[in-house]
């Protein structure tokens, strides 16, 4: 139990719980598979599974939830359902045997998932083998999905705001390079950091009159919702204030002073390249740093 705890803390999205579970809870009791479904629009989502063959796999997600009399025997009543062997299985559930035998299991530990008094799902531990189920094994198992399922609705919660994170930067970054003359230009967007990819770092080119381009590249510190908005709002006042045709560092001090509005909380780093300059003009703004004074000479 302490080193799947362990190990579950540390798991943020619903993969990273389904991949703790099946290395730190199957291993102890000599488990070969494992299924998780959550509950989403009143629908059960396959979120994870291990152990099992890939034909059974979807042949089940096929079924709806009504056919399956063993799913809706644990979701009904909210307790566990324990199977010793799959006789027993295709006795007690003989709409089951269509596919009973192609899962390869002969024992299985159906567990309601519940967080917080609210049934988010159910998880399926089986073995290899028939097996008696003892009590110590019905309590742990029991108490183990417990921790499970407090896991899986904070990393659904994790990845709901990941997914929208990961839209709303999409929808602020530029979807494709302006073509400008005299200048080939490719991007690429790749997080720094594994596991990381929603932030604050954005980049553009601008077009500027007399043939002239501007390259920005800025970076919002921290990663979440408020810092990819943050990082809409500072790439807005960038391509206001290059239209009006400013100097690099006077547009800098602009996005110095619109930063510091923001609050302390904030901080946020900028580089500006106009085409044609011999050295580039870049500058850090905060409100507990000066604004840059360096002019670049073009």
């Amino acid at each position: 139990m302490g080193e799947l705890t362990s190990a579950l803390a540390e798991a943020l999205t619903v993969q990273d719980v389904v991949k703790a579970v099946a290395d730190r809870m199957l291993p102890p009791f000599g488990a070969t598979g494992l299924i998780c479904q959550l509950i989403e629009n009143g629908r059960l989502r396959m979120v994870g599974s291990a152990g099992y063959p890939e034909e059974f796999l979807e042949t089940v997600q096929t079924f709806m939830v009504s056919d399956m009399s063993a799913i809706v025997q644990v979701l009904s009543s909210r307790t566990p359902h324990f199977l010793s062997t799959p006789r027993e299985y295709a006795e007690q559930h003989p709409d089951a045997l269509g596919y009973l035998y192609r899962s390869g299991m002969n024992a299985w530990a159906f567990l309601p998932l519940i967080a917080s008094d609210q049934q988010i799902g159910y998880c399926v531990v089986s073995f290899a083998r028939p097996r008696h189920f003892s009590e110590e094994d019905r309590s742990l198992l029991i108490a183990l999905s417990g921790l499970v399922a407090q896991a899986l609705e904070r990393a659904r919660l994790y990845d709901a705001e990941h997914t929208r994170a990961q839209e709303l930067q999409r929808g602020l970054l530029p979807r494709t390079l302006p073509a400008v003359p005299a200048v080939a230009a490719e991007a690429r967007y790749l997080p720094a950091t594994e596991g990381v990819q929603v932030g604050g770092d954005w980049y553009d080119l601008i077009p500027l009159s007399g043939e002239r381009v501007a390259l920005v590249i800025g970076d919002v510190m921290g990663h979440g919702l408020s810092e990819a908005a943050t990082m809409g709002r500072l790439r807005t006042a960038v391509h206001t204030l290059a239209d009006l045709e400013l100097p690099p560092d006077e547009l800098l001090t602009h996005l110095n002073e619109l930063v510091g509005d923001l609050g302390d909380d904030f901080y946020a780093t900028c580089l500006s390249i106009p085409a044609g300059c011999a050295t580039p003009s870049s500058a850090h703004w905060c409100r507990s740093r000066p604004r840059p004074t360096t002019t670049p000479r073009c």
